[in-house]
């Protein structure tokens, strides 16, 4: 089978489709991932090593310097929803043109398509193609009476009910203009529900999570399934752990690492950042990883509890660390279970919140941060809090060992042949 796969986003929003396109290629399939990187970083090598072709789409230029000038407009903004929109209106419309281009490719190149939900125009081009498309969710995004979306609290399947009314209101609100007024111009049908019409697809959604962490609600869609995290084989990584590291990881207690992924280029003064939380480190008397930029904190190198480091892959490192500060992201956090390292998250945008308040009540992390109102005395304490609990780390360690049994690729492998082979070849 061809399959076409796109994608749009940062790292987070692209390394769980590299990780299904590597499978399905192991699977025997001829795979193509589609997929605009916010920062343009390029995945060319590693796609090769995996076994399936890889386009870079469309540009923003310079986007590290897009995400500082848009970043703290989108932080400081409450409403997860807003924020979502902000995103897209300076990360995605821009590139809409180019993702149109890419997916209408796709479409006639493959049997069946696989799209990052957000990414509209794949689903234009699969109904101008009849084109069989699969719906890939980084976050669970569709109603129900057990949970609410954003993190809020579970209020009972009534309110829960009503409150999901509301947010597919403001959802249609926010997002049907941009999506329709593309249709529009290209002669297709008008949308009416963004969820139910064009973030899902008819025939399969894929949730890309653990079901350990959250398991699928039972008043889902039957088509709406929950395959467990898509992780990049561990084997096919070439870093290897520099010396430096290995002797700040040897010299002393298990460190923290502290790491807020691509949320890190949206901050506008980086150097204050790092100096919060190094007094957090050492508020808290702990050892420190920190994830950032070497060349940003020449005055902290020569602290001995901190170690610097750039770009590296977290399963390596956090199985040595002793908890994981981060920003929430989808993929950290599914990382940092894995491993069986509690967090402490620091959430930033959107999801990220969920993530925050999901962990929370699964009692393997405290009651959760949000960057606008982040200190140094309050993350020491979350550090702290986590460092004393034996509680917490004994319940991320087996939390860590039942996601250790779950393969959350080879299911959606599997589901996608299925899905496939159901469909006909149509939509």
């Amino acid at each position: 089978m061809k399959i076409g796969i796109q994608t749009w986003g940062t790292e987070g929003d692209v390394r769980p489709f590299i990780a299904l396109a590597a499978g399905l290629a192991a699977a025997g399939h001829e795979t193509t991932l589609a997929y605009s990187e916010i920062s343009g970083k390029d995945i060319s090598d590693l796609a090769r090593r995996l076994g399936f072709s890889a386009r870079r789409v469309g540009t923003l230029g310079d986007g590290a310097c897009l995400m500082r000038r848009h970043g703290m407009d989108v932080l400081t903004t409450r409403n997860p929803l807003l924020q979502v929109r902000k995103i897209l209106r300076h990360f995605f419309n821009p590139m809409t043109e180019d993702l149109l281009a890419a997916a209408r490719d796709l479409c006639r190149e493959n049997d069946i398509v696989v799209g990052h939900f957000l990414v509209h125009p794949l689903a234009l081009a699969a109904v101008e193609a009849g084109r069989p498309r699969i719906s890939v969710f980084t976050t669970p995004a569709h109603p129900s009476r057990y949970y609410m979306a954003g993190g809020g609290p579970d209020l009972g399947s009534l309110v829960n009910r009503f409150l999901w009314f509301i947010g597919e209101f403001l959802i249609d609100r926010l997002f049907a203009p941009d999506i329709n007024r593309l249709r529009s111009r290209e002669g297709i049908d008008p949308i009416r529900r963004v969820i139910g019409e064009v973030w899902s697809s008819p025939i399969l959604d894929l949730v890309e999570i653990s079901p350990t962490l959250f398991p699928r609600p039972d008043d889902w869609p039957s088509h709406v399934r929950v395959p467990g995290f898509f992780n990049i084989p561990g084997d096919k990584d070439d870093w290897e752990m520099p010396d430096a590291l290995k002797r700040f990881l040897d010299a002393g207690p298990p460190p923290v690492f502290i790491t807020f992924g691509s949320m890190t280029a949206a901050e506008t003064a980086p150097e204050d950042t790092i100096r919060l939380l190094a007094e957090a480190v050492r508020m808290a008397g702990c050892r420190a990883i920190l994830q950032f930029d070497d060349g940003t904190v020449p005055s902290l190198a020569d602290d001995s509890r901190l170690h610097f480091i750039g770009h590296a892959p977290h399963s390596r490192i956090f199985p040595r660390c002793a908890a994981v500060v981060h920003h929430g992201g989808s993929g950290t956090t599914q990382s940092a279970t894995l491993a069986g390292r509690p967090p402490v998250i620091v959430a930033h945008a959107s999801d990220q919140t969920f993530w925050a308040a999901t962990l929370h009540r699964a009692g393997i992390a405290p009651r959760p941060l949000h960057r606008r109102s982040l200190t140094a005395k309050n993350l020491a304490r979350a550090i702290k809090t986590v460092l004393s609990s034996p509680e917490m780390a004994e319940k991320a360690r087996r939390m860590g060992e039942q996601m250790a049994g779950e393969d959350g690729v080879g299911e959606a492998v599997r589901l996608i042949a299925r899905a496939y082979r159901q469909s006909d070849g149509r939509i």
